[in-house]
């Protein structure tokens, strides 16, 4: 029982780190590459614009702030209605398309509510959370199966570390739900299409993370029954 369940550990940890790697490799770094380097060259050329003006255009300064938006979108007519029509380059044919995620750069942004601002700053903040969260989950889930792979499973310490992995899964979805709301109402406010309308950001999977986080909650409470019970065996004996 013992060993099925070190291999069970042992898998666990391989497939997290596999994750995590390539999330990293392949997701975090390019993104934040190609958003640093568009941003380092819309504030040289926004610099450029406001020095050949005289600092009049101040619309650009806004659109530095928040130009860049992700959306989530859908056919106004429904879905699989193909409102696009894209190029096979293989034949030279039009095909229908249809897209549900658009990044756009809006060049002229208008003046934002406050409470947009306010929750766009929110968002920045929360991502903070979100990184801290996500570091902070696979060191506590490292220790736990480090414990546990040395035989000491009924330990009150690892009780504590899979509550804290659980709550840390419910502040990342949290954090994603306020996120896909603030982006929503950011993009509605700015800009508005012909064939799409501009839905919530927010994935149906996300609420897995919800799931899982409430699945480790009960678990905790379940090894907690446990170590009591084998406490109690221990002083009968």
């Amino acid at each position: 029982m013992k060993t099925r369940l070190k291999i069970l550990c042992w898998l666990f940890a391989a497939a997290y780190l596999f994750v995590i790697v390539y999330s990293v490799a392949f997701d975090f770094i390019p993104s934040f590459t190609s958003g640093f380097n568009e941003g380092m060259k819309d504030g040289y050329e926004l610099a450029e614009k406001l020095k050949e003006n005289d600092g009049k255009e101040k619309k650009h300064r806004r659109a530095n702030a928040f130009g860049m938006l992700s959306v989530r979108v859908i056919p106004v007519e429904g879905y699989k209605t193909y409102p696009d029509k894209i190029i096979n380059e293989k034949t030279g044919e039009k095909v229908m398309a249809e897209n549900h995620r658009m990044y756009l750069k809006v060049e002229d942004m208008p003046q934002l509510p406050w409470f947009l601002v306010a929750g766009n700053i929110l968002v920045v903040i929360i991502s903070f959370v979100t990184l801290f969260c996500l570091v902070y989950v696979p060191v506590l889930s490292f220790k736990t199966i480090k414990s546990i792979v040395n035989d000491d499973i009924f330990d009150e310490k690892n009780i504590h570390r899979i509550r804290r992995i659980g709550y840390s899964l419910i502040v990342v979805f949290l954090c994603i739900l306020i996120h896909a709301f603030v982006s929503e109402a950011t993009a509605q406010h700015v800009m508005s299409m012909k064939d799409y309308k501009i839905v919530s950001a927010w994935n149906k999977g996300d609420v897995f993370i919800l799931v899982f986080g409430i699945v480790v909650l009960i678990f905790a409470e379940v090894l907690k029954i446990a170590t009591r019970i084998k406490e109690e065996q221990d002083l009968t004996v």
